[in-house]
């Protein structure tokens, strides 16, 4: 169980990710520490190291007793077994094979008596360990390279289904055309490491074998040796020259790329993030690549000194010619110019190393040995520099042989002009991947950002959405060009509908949703198209029709439940208790009333006109108390594209396209409000409710379908009412998801109705992109847990002046005060997981907000500590701004549009009268009677009735338009 306290500020729980994480194709790239990469320096000494260690086990098993010799190998073989059964304990296979049979293996061949023979079986091992480091880089490097998000999902798939470890080209069937680029080019690179491979192992067994059987010597092993490392760099050379001259590409920029993989190499995902869609590569985590590298350096380094280096002649040979001098030094004489009496000077050297048991060794005796060797100082430094310098460069020379030329070409295929990179966008890469991966929860999340903490991805499941998303951020903050606008289009799909409230007017969210749709993908990546409508109240902008009196679902319902939805709705209930309790009966009795005397009313307008007709229907008293509803069906039916019904004899298009709650539930589709606040702020709220209640009533009436539906409300408090809780409430359970977003907490705490609570209670994930209010920022503060934070402190003592000056007398650098040698006292203490200064920065920046994910679903795993995140702009700037300043679509552009305000000849050319001669716009309907008195005389327009044209509706002489009886009027 996690504790109280965290240690961190990483809220993710590895322990409670499915199983199916290990399967994840997004596939991010963390960073990479280019300082991980060990120095030449550091290579060399450690080189130098593993030579001198061997060399010391060897004389130490010459020089000792058997007695010591058995403990010290029993209690090395001790120490192995031992490691090697807590790696199997912990699941770790095959390092625990490898520790059991390999590494005793190693022991007993460094620790052999003084023979050529043991020692090449070592120097193999060594060079077995290092093939086995260069496959694996180049395992690591594959992945690595394809998992760049401008390659698309099914390259990478194609690509690592060749350069998977143990991967034998499944995804290709004979014949098959489908990634034939791929085949061809991955293919025949891997068949080339093959062959690579293969000729340093077939060299190496050639100079073991010519060891066993023709040089049983140590100048044998020597030129064996250096051999196999020319013959490696050979092969190296040439292959990274083959390269060059088939790419094109400079010798510099191949080796660039090679130490661009060794980087990668040490230097990937140091900080060992565990978290989903991180890239996991095939050679392990950062900290067992590293360790695998000086492991199969230092073998290599050992067991290579051993036939290398001249300079272990005298400790090599020390015992054995002490015991038969005569033997060894004419053996040795045989491949060596140097005479008799200096291998007699071995003899010597080795009676007095054996001596040393006893007595140490006297200097002068070593000195005096060197002294007496024909070139004596060019040997020892012969054989000091070959120690040190020969290993890490026939291990480089190994390594590269077999995968340098791989290297160079992953490095070059996936550059700049390479035909696997698209020109893609992060955020669109990272979704795609989302949508067609493999692994069926994988497909349910939706892309955020990456985790500042860690440098991981953060998705988010869509069960999430559906159980309300609240975002929230200050005016310029991005909160919808980032927030909203990114939400939405990872929504838009085939699975689901969507019901968009713009109450700022943003022409980019417009764009967004109307592109998205266009673009809309299923699952598998096919193209499937949404329709895609719009609503406006803005004059001079096409609209379609949104009628909701004239819904289906609504006709049928009872007229007091239809009183209840459409009171709601208008914002006519005010609550319970004295005074509103009253006002909100009033205004329910007095829409009951109209209802039950006009049953087939069918628009706003027609509710309206009975009104005013029915003048005996209501009282005096009635009328003033239900002022609140007569007042807001007069606004409403002011509106064109709200009252527009087919008694209104228009273009059958027009309501053929009008926009119908019950498609958004049957099919996928998307409709856009666009209510700008700014504008008929009343209307346009009263308008937003009704969209919202029609469609949770065409849902109630029809019944859930298996796709998923959201709501996205921008600038979501100028919907704010009493009622709009039991809404969050209610939606969830209709299969409905609210996004709503707004700027500061302060817009959810209105006089007539404060949602902080049911806002915070009913939402299940929230992101804020901006903290600037104080009161917020100390909530958020207690709201994000708390973590173990170490502070630092130290005395600093001070000398006064007499100037009155104080300066520091001892202690610490001040440029510096946390250096290694500071006299400073850690203490630990429990503080805010976020503090104040990572709210202030967090509003300050651009691409940084926080999140929160109130319950764990999916790979969402953070036990509901919010945390801070980065998330950019999913285009362009460019594409940003074309977006911005786009035209609204005409009435030219999308067939069964309306330009507002309805002009009333379109009434005329339907039924088949003249057009006024007058461009002045003819009263409506519920026009007022002085209003009509007061037109000129020459705008009454000339009615006749001439046949109508072909394919144009006749209308029943029954059926009057009120167009038409409002100019009978006149």
């Amino acid at each position: 169980m996690r504790p109280n306290v965290a240690e961190t500020r990483d809220p993710l729980v590895p322990e409670l990710l499915p199983p199916s994480v290990d399967r994840m194709e997004l596939n991010y790239r963390t960073s990479i520490d280019p300082s991980a990469t060990p120095p030449l320096l550091s290579v060399m000494v450690s080189a130098l190291l593993f030579a001198g260690a061997t060399f010391t086990a060897r004389l130490l098993f010459q020089l000792q007793s058997p007695r010591f010799t058995m403990a010290l190998l029993g209690s090395v073989v001790v120490l192995i077994l031992a490691a090697a059964l807590i790696a199997w304990t912990r699941k770790r296979i095959a390092p625990a094979v490898f520790m059991a049979t390999g590494a005793p293996i190693l022991v007993t061949t460094l620790l052999a008596p003084a023979s050529p023979v043991f020692a090449w079986v070592g120097f193999l091992f060594g060079v077995a360990l290092a093939a086995k480091l260069a496959m694996d880089t180049v395992y690591h490097a594959a992945a690595w390279y394809s998992a760049d998000f401008r390659v698309a999902i099914a390259v990478r798939r194609r690509f690592l289904a060749v350069w998977n470890p143990g991967a034998l080209d499944r995804e290709f069937r004979p014949g098959s055309n489908e990634g034939s680029v791929v085949r061809v080019r991955e293919v025949g690179e891997r068949e080339g490491l093959r062959r690579r491979l293969w000729l340093v192992i077939a060299a190496g067994g050639a100079c073991f074998a010519y060891q066993l059987l023709f040089a049983d010597s140590l100048a044998g092993s020597f030129a064996a040796a250096m051999v196999f490392s020319l013959f490696n760099a050979f092969i190296a050379v040439w292959s990274l020259r083959s390269f060059c001259e088939q790419t094109g590409t400079t010798r510099e920029q191949a080796l660039a790329e090679i130490g661009q993989a060794a980087s990668l190499w040490f230097g990937y995902n140091r900080h060992r993030t565990v978290a989903p869609g991180v890239m996991l590569s095939p050679a392990g985590s950062c900290g067992p690549r590293t360790r695998q590298f000086w492991f199969a350096f230092g073998i290599f380094s050992a067991t290579t000194a051993l036939a290398t280096c001249y300079i272990a002649l005298p400790l090599k040979t020390a015992g054995e010619l002490m015991r038969v001098p005569a033997e060894a030094a004419s053996r040795l004489n045989a491949s060596s110019e140097i005479d008799q009496k200096t291998w007699s000077k071995f003899a010597t050297l080795g009676q007095s190393v054996v001596a040393g048991l006893r007595r140490p060794v006297e200097g002068r005796l070593l000195l005096g040995f060197f002294a007496d060797i024909p070139a004596r100082w060019p040997i020892l430094a012969i054989g000091l520099i070959g120690c040190v310098s020969i290993p890490p460069l026939a291990f480089v020379a190994l390594v590269l042989a077999i995968a340098g030329r791989t290297l160079a070409h992953f490095g070059h295929s996936f550059g700049a002009e390479s035909p696997y990179v698209r020109d893609i966008t992060e955020w669109d890469s990272a979704v795609e991947r989302l949508r067609q991966s493999r692994d069926p929860l994988e497909t349910e999340h939706v892309w955020l950002g990456v985790a500042i903490e860690t440098d991981s991805p953060v998705i988010m499941h869509r069960q999430l959405a559906a159980e309300h998303v609240h975002l929230m951020g200050s005016t310029g903050s991005n909160k919808t060009s980032v927030g909203v606008t990114q939400l939405l289009e990872q929504l838009i799909g085939p699975e689901s509908s969507i019901l968009v409230l713009d109450l700022k007017g943003d022409m980019a969210l417009f764009e967004a949703a109307r592109l998205a749709a266009q673009n809309a993908r299923d699952r598998r990546g096919t193209s499937r198209p949404i329709r895609f409508r719009w609503f406006t109240t803005e004059s001079d902008r096409s609209s379609y029709v949104f009628n909701p009196l004239s819904q289906p679902y609504l006709q049928g319902l009872p007229r007091l439940e239809r009183t209840q939805i459409l009171a709601r709705a208008l914002g006519l209930e005010h609550g319970e208790g004295y005074g509103r309790g009253h006002f909100s009966s009033q205004n329910r009795n007095a829409l009951l009333k109209l209802l039950s005397a006009c049953p087939d009313v069918d628009s706003f307008r027609k509710l309206h006109e009975e009104g005013r007709r029915q003048k005996k229907l209501f009282t005096t008293w009635e009328r003033e108390n239900a002022s609140d509803f007569f007042s807001a069906i007069h606004m409403l039916a002011n509106i064109d594209a709200l009252n527009l019904a087919k008694r209104d004899r228009i273009d059958p298009l027009i309501l053929k396209n009008a926009i119908d709650m019950s498609e958004l539930v049957r099919e996928p589709n998307i409709a856009y409000f666009r209510l700008p606040a700014t504008s008929q702020a009343a209307a346009n709220r009263e308008d937003g409710k009704l969209a919202i209640y029609s469609l949770l009533t065409a849902i109630r009436q029809m019944g859930r379908f298996s796709r998923q539906i959201y709501i996205v409300i921008d600038e979501f408090q100028q919907l704010i009412s009493t009622d709009l809780s039991v809404m969050l409430q209610q939606a969830r359970s209709y299969g409905v998801g609210i996004i709503m977003a707004h700027q500061t907490q302060s817009d959810l705490c209105l006089p007539e109705a404060d949602m902080t609570q049911a806002v915070e209670e009913n939402t299940h994930f929230k992101q804020i992109f901006s903290v600037n209010d104080l009161g917020h920022r100390e909530a958020l503060e207690k709201l994000s847990g708390e973590a173990l934070y170490h502070l630092a402190a130290w005395k600093q003592g001070y000398e006064a002046y007499g100037d009155g000056v104080l300066e520091p007398d001892v202690g610490l650098n001040p440029e510096d005060p946390f250096a290694e040698d500071a006299p400073a006292n850690v203490t630990p203490e429990v503080g805010p997981r976020l503090r104040a200064n990572d709210l202030i920065a967090m509003s300050a920046r651009q691409n940084v907000c926080m999140v929160q994910f109130k319950r764990n679903v999916g790979y969402g795993q953070y036990d509901g500590f919010p945390f801070l995140i980065r998330t950019d702009y999913h285009i362009g700037r460019s594409a940003y701004l074309a977006r911005l300043s786009a035209p609204w679509p005409s009435q030219q552009d999308a067939a069964g549009t309306i330009v507002a305000p309805f002009p009333a000849e379109c009434f005329f050319y339907q039924i088949g009268v003249e057009k006024p001669s007058s461009t002045r716009q003819m009263p409506l309907p519920f026009a007022n009677a002085q209003a009509s008195e007061t037109l000129p005389e020459e705008s009454t327009p000339t009615v006749t009735n001439p046949p109508p044209s072909a394919g144009q509706p006749v209308c029943p002489a029954s059926d009057r338009n009120p167009v038409a009886e409002a100019l009978d009027s006149l």
